[in-house]
């Protein structure tokens, strides 16, 4: 714990994100074992959805004494305008819809260089299976990816370029799913995320944005409703969308400076993330060779 807080804030972030992977991965082999006594149920996700909540809880204890003062604060779990409400929905509305395609063609470019892409097999068989799945897949990591991501780890940033802390938080995000085929859709997402927590003061719009997502994943899902994401006319209204949230971002509480130019730290983010880094690296090659 002292070393922890011995170290510079981006040094820490890093750190953290190391840690957190470890402790993912970790309790991922813990879950997983217990899940497969419930294969082919809704029960299987439920159990293993529970890795990133108790990850947050682990990482949370380690970081104790750096968040005890002002935990809320430090996770940025504190009131925002409204307003933003509105640019959450924007976010998520404009990347589901105008970069929905970059995950279809990510993946029909693996299969053409002969690499398998890994596939997700949600039980969405009942009403029932529908809410629980609702609870596992859109909440749950709406909540704890965001209260980790763009609550600890970006408040560590909070005194580097503000750019390019977005961008690593992003690519540490992108990486953490372990999916090369949703890397680029992830990168993005993760960076908008990481603005739209800067510009409200809040982590709170950014869960929102993210279960959204989420949500509508699941529920176009469950009702086999067909969205053709190669359409111009979808990826146009999509990305018209993406555009508006930009502007909302610049227009809204205009008068708050919200980027900070010291360029100095956030490579040793990328220094002690870098156990993290490569942990994540080998479970997304796992995935394209097993």
């Amino acid at each position: 714990m002292d070393f922890i807080n011995s170290l510079t804030k981006p040094a820490r972030a890093g750190l953290n994100f190391s840690i957190f992977m470890i402790l993912h991965v970790l309790l991922a082999v813990v879950l997983q074992t217990v899940a497969s006594l419930f294969v082919g149920t809704v029960y299987y996700t439920l159990i293993c959805s529970l890795v990133t909540p108790l990850t947050f809880v682990g990482l949370f204890i380690i970081n104790r004494d750096s968040v005890k003062k002002s935990p809320l604060k430090t996770l940025k779990v504190q009131k925002f305008n409204p307003v933003y409400i509105l640019s959450a929905t924007l976010l998520s509305a404009g990347m589901f819809l105008g970069l929905g395609f970059l995950n279809t063609v990510v993946a029909d470019l693996i299969t053409a260089i002969g690499l398998k892409v890994p596939t997700a097999n949600v039980i969405l068989n009942t009403p029932l299976d529908y809410i629980l799945s609702i609870f596992a897949l859109a909440l749950i990591p709406a909540v704890f990816e965001e209260l980790v991501f763009r609550g600890l780890i970006l408040n560590d940033l909070d005194e580097c370029n503000t750019i390019l802390s977005c961008v690593a938080v992003g690519v540490i995000f992108a990486l953490f799913h372990g999916s090369l085929v949703q890397f680029f859709y992830q990168f993005i997402y993760g960076v908008a995320l990481c603005f739209l927590t800067l510009k409200s003061k809040s982590v709170l719009p950014a869960i929102i944005t993210h279960f959204i997502n989420n949500f509508a994943v699941l529920t176009f899902t469950f009702f086999n409703v067909y969205i053709d994401f190669f359409s111009p006319l979808i990826i146009a209204i999509g990305l018209t969308l993406i555009c508006i949230f930009v502007a909302s971002l610049i227009f809204f509480e205009r008068f708050d400076k919200t980027i900070n130019n010291n360029n100095k730290g956030v490579c040793k983010t990328y220094i002690f993330a870098s156990f993290g880094l490569i942990l994540c690296a080998v479970l997304i090659i796992t995935n394209l060779l097993v």
